[in-house]
This record gives C-alpha cells, structure tokens and sequence, in this order.
C-alpha cells in the first residue's frame, strides 16, 4: 500500500489535479522551525509521491520555474498521521493540505534536529491513484 498505517512517522502523499494551462510549478515543503545560513531548509515534493517526515510545523509551497510562490499552506505533521497535499484548479492553481493538526498535538522536545526535515521516500502513489482522484 502507498501509505502504511505502521510507521512511526508522519507521511504526505503529494497528488496533482490541476487542470489548467501545463506549467512546471513545484511543490516544496519548507522547515518553518529552522533556518540555515542560506535562509529556510526546503525540499522538493514530487506529484505522485509518498514521503515520511518528522513531526513540526512545515510550509508547502508552490513555486513557479524561477521561484516565486504562487500558493502557499501550512502543514502542522505529527507522529502516526497521514496527510494529504493536492495542487488544484482550472485557471489558478491552489494548494489543499488535509487534515489540519494543532502546533499543541507536537511533541515539546526541545530538541530542534528532531523537528528537522528528515525524508525517505516510501512509494510512488500508483496512476490509478491519482486518476481515482480525479
């Protein structure tokens, strides 16, 4: 199965639905907790995919081929919960994050490395999937 209730952490799948003009905007999940000396900590999100993350407090964004965002959401990952992130629309592209989780459900380590990104890919949502969603 894509998702498996079994892990630990917290697990994204990333789906694509939109149907207007074909653009080469991406995903990117940005660690809101941390920062480096080059800014925020970011990775890109493929469509199609299921990644693992480490529960904290996250900002996915889409970005156009030169950066800019054009959608942004917030994500509050906890342990042992499924979330799903779908860029959507017809003409302007938007971006649904569900479910929505409170900052309170985290656990308070103080720890920052353990809010930190920390991916693995786990499996590559099948076509069916993302045609069912449509």
């Amino acid at each position: 199965p894509p998702v498996s209730g079994s892990l630990f952490n917290a697990q994204v799948a990333v789906i694509d639905t939109y149907r207007g003009a074909i653009t080469a905007d991406r995903p990117f999940i940005v660690d809101a907790s941390t920062s480096t000396a080059r800014g925020k900590r970011s990775e890109e999100l493929r469509f199609g995919s299921v990644v693992a993350v480490n529960p904290g407090v996250y900002e996915v964004d889409l970005q156009g081929p030169n950066g800019e965002a054009k959608a942004k959401h917030a994500l509050v990952a906890v342990n042992r919960e499924s979330y799903v992130v779908i860029r959507t629309g017809a003409e302007v592209e938007e971006l649904i994050v569900f479910p929505h989780s409170s900052p309170n459900d985290l656990p308070h380590s103080g720890a920052p490395a353990a809010r930190g990104l920390a991916w693995a890919a786990l499996a590559v949502v099948s076509g069916a999937l993302v045609t069912a969603t449509v």
